[in-house]
C-alpha cells in the first residue's frame, strides 16, 4: 500500500449551519467571502486559533477542570462553549438546534448545570454579556448558593479586550485559560449582590 504525502486543508468560512443571524461576523455577500478567505490563507498568525490551541488535549483540560467544579455549579456558556460541552463533557446536548429557541437554555451536566444563550447570539459579545449574565443570577442561582462559572471555548470573542475586563467587573479577576481560545472563569460576587 502506497501512502500520499497529500493533505487537504478546508475552510467554512461562511460557516457550516450558521446564519447571518446567529453572528454579525458571518461573511455574507461574495466581497466578506472572498476576504474572509484571503484571510484564512494568510492567517498562521492572526486571528484564527493555532493547530496547538485546537488539540484535544486543550479540550480535555478544560473539561477535567470543569469536572472538578464543586457539585451544584452552574456553567453559563456561549453556543461554541456548549457544543465543546456537549460532547466531550456532559454526553447530551446543552444548546438548542432547532426552535424554539431561548434566551437561556439550561441543560443538566454530570454534577452541574449548563445555562447556554440562544445559538442565534452564537457568542458571548461584551456589550450584552452583563444582562445575560445577570439573566443566569436572577433565574438560575436567586440564592447565590452555587457557583456561577463562565466558559468560553470558540473561535471567535467578541472585543475580546472588552469581555476580558467585563469578567473583571462582574467579579473574576483571573482565568483559568486552556490555550488562547478556552477559559473558565468563576464570577466571585457577594451574597445578595446583583449585577448592574
Amino acid at each position: 500500500m502506497v501512502i500520499a504525502n497529500k493533505v487537504i486543508i478546508t475552510c467554512a468560512v461562511t460557516g457550516s449551519i450558521h446564519t447571518p443571524s446567529m453572528s454579525p461576523s458571518l461573511p455574507v455577500t461574495a466581497a466578506e467571502i472572498a476576504e474572509a478567505a484571503v484571510g484564512a490563507a494568510e492567517a498562521p498568525t492572526g486571528q484564527y486559533i493555532a493547530r496547538k490551541n485546537q488539540s484535544r488535549k486543550v479540550m480535555l483540560g478544560a473539561v477535567s477542570f470543569l469536572r472538578d467544579l464543586p457539585p451544584g455549579s452552574i456553567i453559563f456558556t456561549d453556543n461554541q462553549g456548549g457544543l465543546l460541552l456537549s460532547y466531550y463533557m456532559c454526553d447530551r446536548k446543552v444548546v438548542l438546534f432547532d426552535p424554539p429557541y431561548e434566551d437561556l437554555f439550561p441543560a443538566p451536566c454530570g454534577n452541574s448545570q449548563v445555562v447556554s444563550l440562544d445559538p442565534r447570539k452564537w457568542i458571548f459579545q461584551a456589550p450584552t454579556f452583563p444582562e445575560e449574565l445577570r439573566g443566569v443570577q436572577q433565574y438560575y442561582n436567586p440564592t447565590s448558593k452555587h457557583a456561577i462559572w463562565v466558559f468560553q471555548a470558540g473561535w471567535l470573542v467578541d472585543k475580546e479586550v472588552d469581555f476580558r475586563a467585563g469578567l473583571r467587573q462582574f467579579g473574576c479577576p483571573t482565568t483559568h485559560d486552556f490555550g488562547k481560545n478556552i477559559l473558565a472563569c468563576q464570577m466571585v460576587l457577594p451574597n445578595g449582590t446583583t449585577i448592574k
